[in-house]
């Protein structure tokens, strides 16, 4: 577990540097925000799962079936080749079921990705509840896949026990085995292959670590067409004369329409230059491309359909232009040294975790106190800042709610100050945002009652039939148990061939009907289970709609925290009830068969079979309390990181103006080194009570046995009884010690859904619609205000029929902007004037 964390750290940082070292049009087409949180989250979990436990089980529980297949070689050679025999076919299932869950887990990843952009664009209820019923389709394939090469693996197995005996008394008929041998041989592939069924659920795990593994080594491995560690040249001195001759340019993300067309532009060095136009001209673009975040178009032919249809059109090909600093074409230039040598103030203001000196020094991180406060004063930032609680100090989540957009983009703007050399440029586009708002559902009080209630009513068939296939599928053990010893015994008897064939076909048969029972209690587990989490995810992220804005402020609600608690939190939820539930009730059902008929065959051995239990129940106990230590924080701490790379995507502009890669980096490798140390410490106790748990499960054995021998010795059972009664519950244990594993995965679930619950059962303070609420058929349109402050930019007033002037609550002015501007001593003139200066200096 150790070495997967270290693996993990390794891997999730060079995710994350590759994200960061991407061109800004990467993030238009491919790298959404939404598939980046689930690369560094459910991709990351799912690839450390599987290189970390899974594959230390799946490596021993395979080592326990060759030293199995070893053991029945030297005991009988028939036996052991009909093995060998036997192996190819379940290696050929299991590629099969490999290939299929590898095509579905490719595809669920896709749809995952696509709702985790969904929930950080902040889309509808509508969009997302199409999304999860795409994944509830695919879900059920899945369920089905699964149940149906578990049950052929099961099918397959019973079956070559049925030939292995069968074969065993040709063998001892023909005297070149005893029946000992051929039980010992027949053993020992049992337990190997007890051992490589444990390990089957292992290669579900393999197959989604694989999907998520390709999916972020696309990242990792992608090489960005923008690349910020190529060396160009560093020029001593800028002065900054710029211009863009014949630029042409479209955005990735819409190739097919045209922004820039032969622009050419020149701006002298020093001078104030303001580009003017409409919505979508290319303003923000030019910035863009002065800064390097985009490359003019690439010599792409521009195609021009002719009016005619049916001529072949018209193919134009062009010059993409080209960008030049002081004579230096930016594409030469080392891309770190031309952007720390431009400060740019986009659309939208960008305040990242931490306080707000730390904000202000991305324009320059080795500025002084002094050098932040001169900055601070130059952009009109000083005065609110003092009046902040710990001032420049204040953690930027902490003093949200108290900030106005116009204080963040002052802070903002703040940033390129501290260094006196660069060139700035001010992007003063208004920001326009598109979510689908008025389709968001309302959070009922009552909808997680109704979500179970739905699955009561609406699936209790389905869980009936799946508990009554998983209880069916539990008998195998014991039934397995009791009847090896009498085809033991029925080897030494004169009929020995027709009464080993009477219970080869009864193993077949147990074996076809394996395959009904696996079948079933898989489908229909997994398809209430994705139905319960589907349902859950829905309401919490309706929930989650429904909160008022200041709730977002909160640290705890970032948009990477909030996505990872729908997201990945909501999973427990198909976890426990899909592969955990099913489980359990197949185990006590083996659990309780197998008690009653060791009571039956020997109560005496039964007993002691059963009061060397707490053997495996201390064991287990111990077990998950140790266990319990990795899922305390380890998700908290790790949404630290997801939360992180949110932002830093959010964010990419502004990280890459001020070259601030190196510094998330960082702190991204401070997040990583909390759970690491945890990991080692809790990784040692957890191998040592591994090891005391074993032991005691040895000592439980052992004792079992040796009161088997007592019993034969005073004649209190029979070899054949004794023997049964024990190896009932030898075959059992494996089910109690699976009940036991369990309970970690419980705990784990039920930490990471606190949040989840907590963040659903919170009653917003602002309800968005309330249905008792008076609603009036007719508004008269009489408003009364109290204690109310708007502030506009004069600008956008002045061609109003009436402007009325208030000052501390009370009208002070009314009239046009003409009317108003005359009066020279009045609060509009003078605002007016105030504005005018600042917007000219």
């Amino acid at each position: 577990m150790y070495a997967s964390e270290r693996q993990l750290s390794r891997l999730r940082l060079a995710y994350l540097k590759a994200v960061l070292s991407q061109e800004i049009g990467a993030f238009d087409t491919e790298l959404t925000s939404g598939k980046v949180i689930t690369g560094i989250s459910k991709h990351m979990s799912v690839i450390q799962d599987a290189i970390g436990e899974k594959l230390g089980h799946f490596t021993s529980s395979c080592a326990t079936f060759f030293a199995g297949i070893v053991i029945a070689a030297i005991c009988c050679w028939e036996v052991a080749l009909l093995c060998l025999v036997v192996v190819p076919l379940i290696l050929i299932i299991g590629a099969t079921y490999t290939k299929k869950m590898n095509r579905i887990s490719t595809t669920k990843l896709f749809y995952h990705s696509e709702a985790t952009s969904m929930i950080e664009q902040g889309l509808a209820i509508k969009s997302f509840t199409e999304n999860m019923e795409k994944q509830y389709f695919i879900s059920k394939g899945e369920a089905l896949v699964k149940g149906v090469g578990t049950g052929m693996f099961q099918t397959v197995s019973f079956c070559s026990w049925s030939l292995i005996i069968w074969v065993g008394a040709v063998v001892v008929r023909a005297g070149r085995a005893k029946g000992g041998d051929i039980i010992a041989a027949v053993m020992s592939i049992l337990f190997g292959a007890i051992s490589i069924t444990y390990a089957a659920p292992d290669m579900q795990i393999f197959n989604q670590a694989k999907a998520a593994g390709y999916e972020v080594f696309q990242v990792i491995q992608r090489k960005p067409l923008i690349h910020d560690e190529s060396k160009g040249e560093m020029p001593s001195n800028i002065n900054g004369y710029i211009e863009l001759r014949n630029v042409h340019f479209s955005y990735p993300s819409r190739p097919e329409k045209p922004i820039l067309q032969g622009l050419s532009l020149s701006i002298p060095a020093g001078k104030t230059v303001a580009l003017v136009g409409s919505s979508g001209c290319g303003k923000s673009t030019v910035i863009s491309l002065i800064t390097r975040f985009y490359d003019p178009m690439r010599g792409l032919d521009c195609v021009i359909l002719n009016a005619n249809e049916s001529a072949k059109p018209d193919i134009v090909q062009y010059n993409p232009g080209e960008i030049f600093i002081d004579s230096h074409n930016i594409k030469d230039l080392d891309l770190n040294f031309l952007r720390s040598n431009i400060g740019a103030v986009y659309q939208e203001p960008s305040l990242f975790t931490g306080t707000i000196k730390d904000n202000l020094k991305l324009g320059k991180m080795d500025a002084d106190d002094e050098e932040i406060q001169k900055a601070a004063v130059m952009s009109n930032a000083h005065s609110f800042i003092s009046q902040l609680p710990n001032q420049y100090l204040t953690e930027n989540l902490e003093s949200a709610p108290e900030l106005s957009a116009r204080q963040e983009a002052s802070i903002d703007e703040t940033r390129p100050l501290p260094d006196t050399q660069r060139e700035v440029q001010r992007d003063l586009t208004e920001p326009h945002v598109l979510k689908e708002q008025n389709e968001m559902n309302i959070r009922e009080e009552n909808i997680f009652f109704r979500i179970w209630f739905d699955l009561k009513k609406k699936e209790l068939v389905k869980i009936a039939i799946g508990s009554f296939a998983a209880a069916f599928s539990g008998i195998s053990k014991p039934f397995f148990g009791f009847y090896i010893i009498t085809i033991g015994v029925a080897y030494f008897e004169e009929d020995a061939k027709r009464k080993v064939g009477m219970y080869s076909a009864i193993f077949s048969g147990i074996g076809l009907l394996s395959l009904f029972s696996h079948t079933f209690q898989h489908y229909f587990f997994g398809v209430v289970g994705e139905k319960a989490m589907s349902n859950f995810r829905l309401a919490l992220y309706s929930g989650v709609l429904s909160n008022e804005v200041g709730w977002f402020d909160k640290p705890e609600n970032t948009v990477g925290s909030l996505t990872s608690r729908i997201i990945s939190d909501t999973a427990m939820v198909k976890i426990i009830i899909a592969d955990r539930m099913s489980v359990i009730v197949q185990c006590v059902s083996s659990i309780l068969i197998a008690t009653s008929v060791s009571m039956y065959v020997n109560w005496r051995m039964g007993l002691v079979a059963w009061a060397v239990m707490p053997c495996h129940f201390i064991g287990g106990l111990i077990q998950a309390k140790s266990a319990k230590g990795f899922s305390g924080d380890y998700s908290a701490t790790h949404s630290d990181l997801v939360a992180l790379a949110s932002e830093s995507t959010t964010n990419i502009r502004t990280i890459a103006s001020f070259c601030h890669e190196e510094q998330v980096l960082k702190k991204a490798k401070i997040y990583l080194d909390i759970p690491k140390k945890k990991y080692r410490k809790e990784s040692i106790k957890y191998g040592i009570i591994q090891g005391f748990s074993l032991c005691l499960w040895n000592i439980a054995h052992a004792v079992a046995l040796w009161y088997t021998t007592i019993l034969v010795d005073r004649r209190q059972a029979t070899f054949e009884n004794g023997i049964r009664a024990y190896q009932i519950f030898s075959l059992t244990v494996p089910s109690i010690t699976e009940l036991y594993t369990l309970i970690p995965t419980v705990i784990t679930a039920i930490n990471m859904l606190t949040p989840a619950f907590k963040t659903f059962d919170r009653k917003t303070e602002i309800e968005p619609d309330i249905p008792d609420d008076s609603q009036p058929e007719r508004i008269q349109g009489n408003v009364e205000f109290e204690n109310i402050t708007v502030a506009h930019r004069l600008s956008t007033v002045r061609n109003s029929d009436t402007i009325i002037v208030m000052e501390k609550g009370r009208i002070v002015e009314t009239g046009s902007h003409s009317t108003l501007i005359s009066v020279d001593a009045g609060l509009y003139s003078r605002l007016f004037r105030l504005q005018s200066f600042d917007e000219t200096s």
